[in-house]
C-alpha cells in the first residue's frame, strides 16, 4: 500500500546518490508487494527556486474527484500542510475566503488532467496534488505535482465535511 506518502521520499543529489534512489524504489515496491511493471515510480526534484518565474507557493492542495464512465465529479479540495522540507503533515479544509478562491483555481488546473484520465479509461477515485504559485510578474500559476489513483489521506476529512454540512444544511467546501 503506497497510500499516505509511503512512496514519497525527498531527494536531492546531496542527500542520495542515484543508485541509492534506485535501491530505495526497489525496496519500497517490494514492501508494498507491487508486481514488477505495474507501478512506475516518479522521481521529482522540485525546488521552487528552479520553477521559471515563481516567486512563492501560495497554497498546496489536493483536488479530489470521482472519475466515471460519464465524466468527472469533483468531490472537493483539501489543503495540504507540509513542513519546511515539504514533508506532508496533514490535510485541512479551505475555510477563509482566500483559501476557497485558491481551491476553485486549483480545480481549474486539475480538471483537464482528470478529464484526460477519464477519456483514457481510468475509473475510480483520484486526487491531484496541486500547488498554486505567485509568479514574479504578480500573476498566478498552478502546477500539478502528482496524480493519486486512490483515496487520499484527507478523503475521510472531506467526506465528513460533506456529511456534516448536509446534516446542518450548510454548503460544503469546494
Amino acid at each position: 500500500n503506497l497510500a499516505g506518502g509511503t512512496g514519497v521520499k525527498p531527494y536531492t543529489p546531496e542527500n542520495m546518490s542515484f543508485d541509492e534512489v534506485k535501491a530505495w524504489i526497489k525496496k519500497t515496491m517490494q514492501e508494498a508487494e507491487v508486481p514488477e511493471g505495474k507501478f512506475v515510480p516518479i522521481v521529482m526534484d522540485i525546488d521552487i527556486g528552479q520553477l521559471p518565474g515563481v516567486k512563492r507557493v501560495l497554497q498546496n492542495m489536493n483536488v479530489q474527484a470521482i472519475v466515471g464512465p460519464k465524466g468527472v465529479a469533483i468531490t472537493g479540495v483539501t489543503l495540504q500542510r507540509t513542513d519546511s522540507n515539504g514533508h506532508y503533515i496533514n490535510g485541512g479544509l479551505p475555510r477563509t475566503k482566500q483559501e476557497k478562491a485558491y481551491a476553485q483555481e486549483a480545480i481549474g488546473y486539475a480538471l483537464p488532467a482528470l478529464q484526460r484520465m477519464q477519456r483514457q479509461g481510468y475509473r475510480g477515485y483520484a486526487g491531484i496534488d496541486t500547488i498554486l504559485c505567485e509568479l514574479v510578474s504578480g500573476s498566478r500559476r498552478g502546477y500539478l505535482l502528482e496524480w493519486n489513483g486512490r483515496l487520499n489521506s484527507s478523503t475521510s476529512l472531506l467526506s465528513m465535511s460533506h456529511w456534516v454540512g448536509k446534516k446542518l444544511g450548510v454548503p460544503s467546501v469546494p
